[in-house]
């Protein structure tokens, strides 16, 4: 199940084959980039030129920290890379092993239609983007599956899930994108390479907190005041933790006020998977939990806290940043991020990263790590603020007594008010 839903983001297939829209050959922007199984997190500045596959990433340094940041200027086509240790001041020169990663789309890559990130429904406060799947293969025979998106104006990259067997899931997540390299000497490596000494790899296990800690690196001066999330939204969202072999994608009707979910897996047809239909209420510790496949259901106690999706009180402010581009229009949107940590009654403690659009406070992301349960990622997509159905948490009636169904209303329909 766990490949299906890789690829399966909106679990919407298109009946023709669109046309893919063409990325920009040189860019700049923003990158995080995270790997649980390969131990591996960064976070910074990247210049980007497909035109002669060349890369320059300039993490972001966190004052403060013992970790090491880097400079990295790779040249795919001379298989050569340069790395800059700030800490160490020093550099080293070796040799460039892994291939080129294109984040334009694939000729061979399939459509999953478009969503939004946000809304649709409030000026400035999502952006449509474009889905699109695929695989490909390294010269080592390990097999890439990927789900990627773009804006769907200009094309610009805004996230890439990978998925394989041997390294895991990873997840991309861009910001700030600005078309064109703005320095033509960015590709120049440092004059310090001159005098080049082995330095270790940037990729260590001690790194991953930091960076799930600091998506953009930037402290703000002074504590801003946080938006307010509606207490009540629907959407669809991908949710995926590789340590727990964990992910589901579907429609989640949220609601904060009393405590309550409903999440209704998507269905992908011809697939062997099973599919679920799960309304869980917090406050009365029960959950229902339909199994299409099997078309029966099961009643069971609600142990797990509720996740609260809004922006906590202790939560510090790392600014904001565009998703996509803020130079053109319709081609990104504002988001606000803020990052934390919680303790569930297991006394296992949550650190996390979360965005939401700036203008109506709507969830887009959220990254969590924890030691025992690894780095999770949730997505958010097509936020629609409000209930549309008021009984939409009541539920079947294959999960009821006859009684239970007769009073369902008076049992499960939303109280008249929160004691």
């Amino acid at each position: 199940m766990f490949l299906a839903l890789i690829l399966c983001l909106v679990g919407i297939a298109v009946a023709q084959r669109p046309v893919p829209c063409t990325t920009p050959p040189q860019w700049e922007g923003r990158i995080f980039d995270v790997n649980e199984k390969e131990k591996f997190a960064l976070e910074g500045r990247l210049s980007y030129d497909a035109t002669y596959h060349r890369e320059r990433l300039v993490d972001e340094v966190e004052e403060g920290t013992m970790d090491d940041f880097y400079d990295t200027i790779a040249l795919f086509d001379s298989k050569v890379e340069f790395v800059y240790n700030f800490k160490a001041r020093n550099c080293t020169r070796r040799e460039l092993t892994r291939p080129w990663r294109d984040f334009g789309i694939r000729p061979t890559d399939r459509s999953y239609g478009e969503a939004y990130i946000g809304s649709s429904v409030f000026p400035e406060t999502g952006v449509l983007i474009t889905i699109w799947a695929g695989n490909f293969t390294l010269p080592s025979n390990d097999t890439i599956d990927y789900v990627s998106t773009w804006t769907y104006r200009a094309c610009l990259p805004v996230s890439r899930t990978t998925h394989s067997d041997k390294f895991g899931i990873g997840h991309l997540s861009f910001y700030d994108i600005t078309v064109g390299i703005r320095d033509p000497d960015v590709f120049i490596p440092r004059r310090e390479f001159i005098y080049s000494s082995p330095v270790s790899s940037p990729t260590n296990e001690t790194m991953i907190l930091a960076f799930v800690l600091c998506l953009v690196g930037i402290a703000v001066a002074q504590r801003p005041v946080p938006c307010t999330t509606p207490p009540q939204w629907e959407g669809r969202i991908f949710d995926v933790n590789e340590k727990e072999k964990f992910a589901l994608e579907g429609r989640l009707s949220y609601d904060a006020t009393y405590h309550r979910e409903r999440l209704v897996d998507e269905i992908e047809e011809g697939t062997q998977d099973e599919f679920y239909d799960t309304i869980a209420l917090f406050d009365a510790k029960i959950e229902f939990v339909y199994n299409f496949k099997a078309r029966n259901c099961t009643r069971r106690a609600l142990t797990r806290p509720w996740r609260d999706f809004g922006i906590r009180p202790t939560d510090r402010s790392y600014g904001e940043a565009y998703i996509g581009s803020s130079v053109f229009p319709d081609t990104g949107v504002l988001v606000t991020i803020w990052a934390g940590n919680f303790t569930l009654p297991s006394n296992d403690t949550i650190d996390y990263v979360s965005t939401w659009t700036y203008r109506g406070c709507l969830p887009v992301s959220r990254t969590t790590y924890s030691d025992k349960f690894g780095i999770g990622h949730a997505s958010f997509y097509d936020i629609t603020v409000g209930i549309s159905d008021p009984n939409v948490f009541i539920p079947r009636q294959e999960c009821l007594t006859s009684e239970e169904w007769n009073m369902r209303h008076t049992l499960f329909g939303t109280p008249t008010k929160k004691n």
